[in-house]
């Protein structure tokens, strides 16, 4: 992932007021690592940029700011107050570097760029193997509570489809119908793993 936040941190440096996906994938990306100061920072950027993500980055910038101790989240704060004059001098430097025929703003972006390993050809790698987490004879869930556990592991499953990860989504949508073949709900987990197998 460090060549993909090479790039991010990039592009976010080279349009800082007008790379929303940038500053979202960096959002993403810091809080995965657990660099909240820095996540939160970018969430906020990705809204001040007019994100489509609005929701995610919100709850994304306020989980942040509540992983930080008080002395940062002071800092960080006082930084967001001035993110209107941060932005402008951000988008300055960006003008000045891009009328100087400046080709990077950032040397990890220039470094990858230029790196003999850029367009080495690799072998490709064989994709594993799909294995289904549930033994062949799946502990059955409770009738009472079926409903309730079908219907969040259908949410979980859209969730992984809107955000790509098809793979993710098809093992929960298997794995659920085979959990819970006579629930009314497994319709829409078939309709959905039709949709997939059908892309």
């Amino acid at each position: 992932m460090a060549d993909a936040e090479a790039i991010w941190l990039e592009m976010a440096a080279k349009y800082p007021t007008e790379g929303s996906a940038a500053w979202v994938a960096l959002a993403r990306y810091h809080a995965s690592e657990m660099r909240y100061r820095e996540a939160a920072f970018e969430a906020r950027m990705a809204l001040y940029t007019n994100s489509d993500r609005r929701d995610e980055m919100v709850r994304l910038y306020r989980f942040g700011l509540d992983q930080l101790e008080a002395a940062e989240k002071d800092k960080l704060e006082a930084k967001i107050r001035d993110l209107s004059l941060c932005s402008d001098k951000a988008q300055a430097a960006a003008d000045q570097c891009r009328a100087a025929g400046k080709k990077f703003m950032t040397a990890g972006a220039e470094k990858l760029v230029h790196s003999p390993d850029l367009l080495a050809v690799r072998p490709a790698a064989a994709p594993p193997p799909k294995t289904s987490r549930l033994p062949e004879s799946p502990r059955p869930v409770e009738a009472d509570s079926a409903p309730a556990y079908v219907a969040a592991r259908i949410r979980v499953a859209t969730i992984y489809l809107q955000a790509g990860q098809w793979d993710a989504a098809e093992r929960i949508l298997e794995d659920v119908t085979r959990e819970c073949p006579k629930d009314p709900q497994i319709d829409e987990a078939r309709r959905l793993l039709g949709e997939l197998h059908g892309r």
